[in-house]
């Protein structure tokens, strides 16, 4: 059910819409960019856009989700919602390579091996390349932003997390990352968020939750469960089609497992959710069912247009998911922290291998919502979880490199030296501006589909 903010909003856009015209230019900016960013997924299949479309105009966390590449364009035009900054004046800082889109759904816990050190930081890189690092800041603190504002924070408590983002961040910065835990043992001290999380995620993965959702056991052996349709929120996984499972088995050469079964994903992510999923039920090659384990296949598309940003002098990727390989490789705290990380090409289509159980999720908005509706976290728990967002960010920078070659720590970190408070008070303001322009802009794009149509005017 939609939360009553969301209805309110939906239904004042609604009527708005139904009765006039796009109103202004940032009406008819943002319905372009969001056409242009679209162009492939309509052009594929104009129901998994129409179905993204759905999502982004019934939350305006999706909306923020599917909106990164709008929202660099934005960053970068002259007239845009952006503010001037005393920053980004050193060499490399406009060069570093970014997480592109690291909002909190995009931090997760990763698990390296079969120990029991957990790694929680960046987990999803779709969207990484070298270019300014004050914009994955904006991005972060604006994800964060909108995820508080729909969990019923006030805007006080919003403005006073930013405030613990950027203090986080730059002390990180300033101390070299000296304090930031990437690995977390059982006994590890985290922030209450982190923590409630970290126990989720070994409880879930001692029980193997994932695995016994997804599969049920046949007389021939584990299969995966299949749906017979999609459901309400356009969800579920089907049998893959003859032309899919071709695809399936090309993709599944050299990756050293036997394919038991498999699956097409749908309705995952969000301005993902038109990309091609399948979910493999595979085995190392032993008979019965108790080596069995889950693996996912992700299509990757184009990085976010960030400023400056040359594929040619980027290493030459032979696909996007081997740019996003190498970028996770340079990013996370181990190269290991997904065993299962590799890229597959498939003609013109890329894809990501990654690990499918239950040690591997992050900061789910729903459930990080009903926390704070349950009372379990409270302000000072929000907080905590603020500044570690920040801290985090922070760590992942300090580990990248920049275009040129060089480590962007020292970069960064002349970019703040003895102007901490200013780089919080800019971070700040910036961040409050960019979360006003997203509801803004969230009204502006349900009013459009309403009256547009389901593909917002495309053809």
């Amino acid at each position: 059910m939609l939360r009553p903010v969301r209805v309110t909003l939906l239904l004042t856009a609604l009527l708005a819409g139904a009765c006039a015209p796009l109103p202004d230019d940032r009406q008819a900016f943002l319905v372009d960019q969001l056409q242009q960013d679209n162009l492939r997924w309509l052009s594929r299949d104009p129901a998994l856009l129409a179905a993204k479309y759905r999502r982004m105009a019934a939350d305006p966390y999706d909306f923020m989700r599917a909106t990164a590449t709008v929202g660099v364009v934005d960053w970068t035009r002259p007239v845009g919602d952006r503010l001037p900054t005393a920053f980004q004046t050193v060499r490399g800082t406009e060069s570093t390579l970014l997480a592109g889109d690291p909002h909190p759904e995009n931090v997760g816990v990763h698990r390296p091996g079969d120990g029991e050190v957990l790694l929680l930081e960046v987990n999803d890189l779709d969207g990484a390349g070298h270019g300014p690092y004050l914009w994955d800041v904006r991005r972060g603190m604006l994800g964060l932003g909108v995820l508080l504002t729909e969990a019923g924070a006030t805007p006080d408590l919003v403005d006073a997390a930013f405030t613990r983002y950027a203090e986080g961040y730059a002390e990180t910065v300033r101390t070299g990352a000296a304090g930031m835990h990437s690995g977390y043992g059982p006994d590890t001290p985290a922030p209450l968020v982190v923590a409630d999380l970290l126990e989720k995620v070994r409880a879930d993965g001692l029980e193997r939750r994932v695995f016994r959702e997804e599969t049920v056991l046949t007389a021939s052996g584990n299969r995966i469960a299949l749906d017979r349709t999609l459901d309400e929120r356009d969800t579920g996984d089907l049998s893959p089609s003859p032309d899919e499972a071709t695809q399936i088995a090309r993709l599944s050469r050299g990756l050293g497992v036997r394919v038991l079964d498999a699956s097409r994903r749908y309705g995952r992510g969000v301005a993902s959710l038109p990309a091609v999923r399948y979910v493999l039920l595979v085995d190392a090659g032993d008979d019965g069912p108790d080596d069995d384990w889950l693996i996912q296949l992700r299509e990757v598309v184009d990085p976010l247009p960030l400023p400056g940003w040359r594929p040619e002098l980027d290493g030459g990727f032979e696909s996007n998911a081997h740019r996003v390989v190498a970028a996770s490789h340079a990013l996370w705290s181990r190269p290991d922290a997904d065993p299962e990380l590799r890229a597959r090409v498939d003609g013109a289509m890329s894809f990501k291998v990654t690990s499918l159980n239950a040690y591997f999720e992050g900061f789910e908005q729903l459930r990080f919502i009903q926390r704070v509706e349950d009372g379990r976290f409270d302000d000072d728990a929000l907080l905590g979880f603020a500044g570690w967002l920040g801290s985090q960010l922070a760590a992942t920078h300090l580990r990248a490199p920049t275009r040129e070659g060089a480590d962007a720590a020292p970069a960064i970190a002349a970019d703040l030296d003895g102007r901490e408070s200013l780089f919080v008070e800019e971070r700040v303001e910036d961040a409050a501006v960019a979360l006003d322009g997203l509801y803004r802009d969230h009204t502006l794009f349900v009013t459009a589909l309403a009256r547009l149509g389901p593909l917002l005017g495309a053809r």
